[in-house]
Parts: C-alpha cells; structure tokens; sequence
C-alpha cells in the first residue's frame, strides 16, 4: 500500500482514513477482503466517503440489487472509485439496455468484470457492433463474455491467437465459430493453444477443425484434467473395458467425483490407472501398444 500510495503515511487517520473502514465494515465487506482492497488500490483511502465512495455504493446497490454482488465489485474492480466509474456506468448501462442485453445480464457483466462496464461508451459501442456481427445474440450470456474478451484483448494479441488456430488448419470461419461458442478461446496465450491442440491431435487422433466446435475443451488444465482424463478414457477402451464413443467435453466438463466414479474407482485394479488419472504415468510409460492408441478416438 505504502509502496503504491506513499502520501497514505500522512493522510489524518481519524478524518481520511478511519470513516472510509467504517464505511466499508458497515456493509459487510470482510477484514481480509478490505486488506486485499485497499493494498492494491490504496487510492480508495483516500478518495471523498461522501461524493464518491458512497454514490458509487448507492448507484451499484440499486443496480445489483445485492450487497454481496456489490463487494464482488469492490474486490475484483481495479479503479471501482475513480471519478470516471459514475461518469461511464450509467450511460454504458442504457447502451447495453438499448442493443437488447437484459438487466440479470448486464448486471453479471458488471459482478465478473467490472472493467469492461468502465470503458468508454464510443468503445463499448464499437465492441457491441463487432459482436452482434458475429451473430452473438445480445439477449444471451455469451454476449457478455464476448464484449469482457474483446475490452481485455489488444489487436495484435487477437491476431498473435488467430495465427495459433490457423496453424491447427482453422480458417476465419472456424475462429468465428469458436470464438461465439466460448469466447474465453481467444483470451488464451499462444503456448496454451499450442500445446492443448497438440495433445488433442497428435496424442488424442481428435481432428482439429472439430475442436473448433467445441473450443471450451481448450479451457481446461492440460496437465491437471485434459491428460489424465483423457488417457484413463483411452487406456480403458484400449483394453476393451468400455466400448463406444465418448464426447470429449463431456469428459472434460463432469465433476471429479463423478469422473472417478464412472471411470477410475470401478476399474481400479487396471494396472497403472491411478497413477495415470493423478498424472504420474503417461500411457507410453505403461508401454501400450501404439498402434493400438491409434485406434482410438475421441469426439
């Protein structure tokens, strides 16, 4: 806080500094989550309680219409009390009621990434017109991750992303696709997409353009769910223990509990399992045929 916000050392602790913890105590925001506030943005010590912090409380209150949601706000914003925040909140507010998006979403919009509820309205435009061109529907939660993506992503990181996908052989149409499907996709560092969609590939047979239509697979830790899960599943059929096809993001999305139900406790005296569902072992460390995991595939 010190090294952010020297002037904190001198500012009155009895008029400056006391009221706004009060403050922000009689709401309910938590010790812990007040430390984590004030050391990342130590500004807000020294902001006015009445004609800043607690309109801005007021505006978000009526908004959200939840303290709890509120403090998500206070916690995850990063200048949740700069003198813009109540300049672009309400006129973003209309432009989003304007193009269609309704209030439970615009609201969650402002709960996950305040920011982007914080940029300028010429820009929150811009960004509203690029995705409904996409043919995002304003009216679904999609829409919001969109418009949170493209505010957090620079052109060059977009275009860096788009060069990762197309060496996978996606074209522009594919990217689309993807991208209003899960926007997250292209939030993703090249490394990331790399390595997920060589796992996929050369390690799962999955065909990449297929991906494309399930990008939320790409979410996921490779280390920690994509591999384990995928090579237990793998291991399995290979040895004719479970027959058919199986949905990759099925697999990926179901819990851990139910995973380990459906597909480790019952097979658990299959040599080597375990330590591939906790990562240990890779199927080739058990010396598995590999033509025989050729032949196996995942959709």
């Amino acid at each position: 806080m010190v090294t952010k916000l020297p002037s904190i050392l001198v500012a009155d602790p009895e008029k400056t500094v006391l009221p706004k913890l009060q403050f922000f105590h009689s709401i309910g925001i938590p010790a812990h989550v007040l430390a984590h506030m004030t050391s990342r943005s130590p500004v807000i010590l020294r902001c006015s309680l009445e004609n800043r912090i607690i309109p801005f409380y007021d505006y978000l209150k009526n908004l959200l219409q939840s303290d709890k949601k509120v403090i998500t706000v206070f916690k995850h914003a990063v200048r949740p009390f700069s003198h813009i925040a109540l300049q672009r909140l309400p006129p973003n507010v209309a432009i989003l009621k304007k193009y269609g998006v309704n209030e439970s979403h615009i609201s969650s919009l402002m709960v996950h990434y305040p920011e982007s509820m914080m940029m300028r309205s010429d820009e929150l435009v811009k960004l509203v017109n690029k995705v409904t061109e996409l043919d995002i529907d304003t009216s679904k939660s999609i829409f919001i991750h969109a418009i949170h993506v493209l505010h957090m992503t620079s052109k060059s990181a977009w275009e860096a992303r788009k060069r990762a996908y197309h060496k996978w052989g996606w074209s522009e149409s594919d990217i689309h696709m993807a991208f209003s499907i899960h926007p997250l996709c292209m939030l993703l560092s090249e490394k990331k997409i790399m390595s997920v969609m060589e796992f996929f590939v050369n390690e799962m047979n999955c065909e990449a353009k297929a991906i494309a239509r399930r990008p939320t697979v790409l979410i996921y830790s490779l280390e920690k769910r994509i591999m384990p899960r995928c090579q237990v599943v793998k291991l399995l059929m290979v040895k004719g223990l479970i027959k058919g096809s199986y949905n990759l993001l099925s697999l990926l999305a179901m819990t851990d509990k139910t995973f380990s139900e459906r597909f480790v406790t019952k097979y658990d005296n299959v040599p080597g399992l375990l330590d591939v569902h906790h990562g240990k072992l890779s199927l080739r460390d058990l010396g598995t045929d590999s033509s025989e995991l050729a032949k196996v595939k995942l959709v």
